[in-house]
């Protein structure tokens, strides 16, 4: 599907989910929201839109997810050789269809973005990023690590959306829910993008999807200035980040700091001034000795 309205600002946006029977119903609210969304957007901030839906190797009936994002690609022109994704059935439990950081890999790469426009992509999952599940190893941390690496060198902001787990497939610890949380913010904080945590319910997805409608707009290099900080705190990461990040400020205050010196010195040291000493010109008993 794809959708556009009446504005200057040309963005794209790519709605990705993760087909799992437990996503369906996030499927279907998503698809009845779109249109209510993108009329709310149209007058809070206009842009010209357009969306697409796409499932990882899978799709859902009754909604607008009748397309694979393998599909999509190969059906305009991307050799299906080059994607990351796995095929349909090829890790167990549904895991392909769960590859949600493939997928932001995928997408970044090779979808078909216009010309000049903001580059976004919302994708929804509700277990791990890299074939399911809901424990996170380093394997898993480092597909996400990876899609964010490739989100941000093609320019594209990925927002995330973390559903309610299937019900009788839980967290097995609150420590491995707050993990997986962590997971889906980092993706969204460190490419410049929303997120949206809904372990305990389905979202109201108007609001969500005009809320990423008008995010998408933002520049991403913007918006990942803006969200560095909750990022850096997310990643306990010290606040100021590594000081070399900030050499350029850092030597500019240091000239300033010079130059204040050096007039300083000017006006208080020995002879400086007419008049001597102009640092204490309010004690009159020091007026005109020339030192401070």
């Amino acid at each position: 599907m794809s959708t556009s309205s009446t504005a200057t600002q040309p963005v794209d946006l790519v709605i990705v989910i993760d087909t799992s029977l437990s996503m369906s119903d996030e499927a279907e609210a998503l698809s009845q929201a779109l249109n209510a969304a993108v009329e709310e957007a149209k007058s809070a901030c206009p842009s010209d839109l357009r969306v697409k839906f796409l499932g990882i190797e899978g799709t859902f009936d009754n909604s607008d997810f009748n397309e694979t994002v393998r599909q999509y690609l190969t059906g305009i022109g991307v050799d299906g050789g080059t994607l990351k994704g796995r095929i349909l059935d090829s890790v167990e439990r549904a895991g392909a269809q769960e590859d949600v950081a493939r997928a932001v890999e995928d997408v970044s790469r090779y979808y078909d973005w216009r010309p000049g426009a903001e580059r976004n992509l919302f994708v929804l999952g509700d277990e791990s990023m890299e074939g399911g599940d809901m424990v996170l190893n380093p394997e898993r941390i480092q597909a996400c690590t990876s899609a964010i690496a490739t989100a941000v060198q093609n320019k594209v902001k990925v927002h995330t959306y973390l559903g309610t787990p299937y019900a009788s497939d839980p967290y097995p610890t609150p420590a491995d829910e707050e993990a997986m949380i962590k997971e889906y913010r980092r993706l969204a904080l460190r490419t410049g993008g929303e997120d949206y945590i809904y372990t305990r319910g389905v979202a109201d997805f108007t609001q969500v999807l005009k809320q990423t409608i008008c995010a998408s707009r933002v520049p991403q290099e913007q918006s990942i200035a803006d969200k560095q900080k909750e990022a850096d705190k997310l990643e306990g990461i010290e606040s100021g980040g590594n000081i070399c990040d900030h050499a350029a400020e850092i030597i500019k205050a240091v000239n300033t700091l010079a130059g204040v010196l050096d007039k300083l010195v000017d006006i208080c040291g020995p002879g400086g001034g007419k008049g001597g000493c102009r640092c204490h010109e309010h004690e009159k008993e020091d007026a005109g000795k020339g030192e401070c």
